[in-house]
């Protein structure tokens, strides 16, 4: 999961920094090491716009992987757990892949799926059972959703529920690539703690293993597991619905970064008045690293900065068109012919 490299790592050093050790890794001559990475398509394009980044993917052995069909998905579930000594019936795989198909997401919906039964779905021989996978799990489906809604019931009972704060979470841990791809992002529970009501959601999404937490100093806070953005049905008709404005955020957060490393110039780098109007919908919205803030502020303003100064510069222009084209119809009009 190569691309988490650009959605959970928020710090531009930082990622800056681990692409020089790897790049010091891969070029080292004569080096037993042996690295490989695998990337999600869609982020093909951060990575050729990350020029240290490209050159290491340039002649390096590029393979292009198309998405399994179900022959391989089977093949994925039936070949690991003969290794590890698990049984896997043919009626259970099938009835997996079937709930999973074969689209985008399905294989974070499978690995969810094979991950709950083999914690709690295996029988005393050790196979996965499948009558733990219906009448338990509820499917692949069932079981996202209702460990999902089961967290928002206990706060609802509390009467501490508040929709809004819901989606303003989200917004903090869900991006939107530019082809329609729900991707996770990494946020400080410092910043999610902020907002009591937020906060309180976090804490049980936490306990329900919807969210997880940085291991070590729980100071972090993710959405567990891709396969939750299609599974949980509530979130997955809020991205569908919020798609295109989160969208906007993403595309905001990477051209103002991109403008700070550019140095901040006064006039370049800026969005023009169309792209301007895009990022003022959905500004409140969009959530951002605390270290990150002003820059985001900086860029906006500075953005109507230009929009204003250009503004001024056309009704000057067009004043002066306007007293020149007056002197000289009056010049015209005082001739004798």
């Amino acid at each position: 999961q190569f691309e988490e490299l650009f959605t959970l790592v928020t710090d531009t050093e930082r990622r800056t920094g681990f692409i020089a050790l790897l790049k010091a890794v891969v070029e080292k001559p004569d080096s037993r090491v042996r690295t490989i990475a695998t990337m999600r398509s869609d982020f093909a394009e951060r990575v050729a716009d990350t020029p240290e980044l490209a050159g290491l993917f340039q002649g390096k052995g590029l393979f292009l992987l198309s998405v399994p069909g179900e022959r391989a998905l089977a093949e994925m579930i039936l070949r690991p757990a003969r290794v590890a000594g698990v049984e896997v019936g043919e009626a259970l795989c099938e009835r997996i892949l079937k709930d999973t198909g074969t689209g985008p997401g399905a294989l974070a919906l499978m690995a969810f799926a094979l991950n709950q039964l083999y914690q709690h779905g295996r029988t005393e021989i050790g196979a996965l059972s499948p009558d733990y996978y219906e009448n338990e799990l509820g499917g692949v489906q069932g079981a996202i959703d209702r460990q999902a809604e089961a967290a928002i019931a206990a706060i609802k009972r509390g009467n501490r529920f508040d929709e809004e704060s819901l989606i303003d979470l989200f917004f903090d841990l869900v991006e939107v690539t530019d082809l329609g791809v729900a991707t996770r992002r990494r946020v400080s529970k410092e910043a999610i703690g902020k907002d009591p009501a937020k906060e309180t959601l976090a804490n049980a999404l936490v306990e329900a293993r919807v969210l997880v937490t940085d291991h070590e100093t729980a100071s972090t806070c993710e959405v567990a597991h891709e396969a939750i953005f299609t599974g949980w049905q509530r979130l997955s008709k809020w991205i569908a619905d919020n798609a295109d404005a989160m969208r906007v955020c993403r595309n905001l957060r990477m051209a103002a970064l991109d403008w700070r490393e550019k140095g901040a110039p006064r006039f370049s780098y800026l969005p023009d008045g169309a792209t301007l109007r895009q990022y003022r919908k959905v500004e409140a919205r969009c959530r951002h690293e605390e270290g990150d803030a002003s820059t985001f502020q900086n860029y906006l303003n500075a953005a109507r900065r230009r929009r204003r100064i250009w503004g001024c510069l056309l009704a000057i222009t067009v004043l002066i068109g306007g007293i020149v084209g007056v002197d000289s119809w009056r010049a015209y009009k005082g001739m004798s012919w």
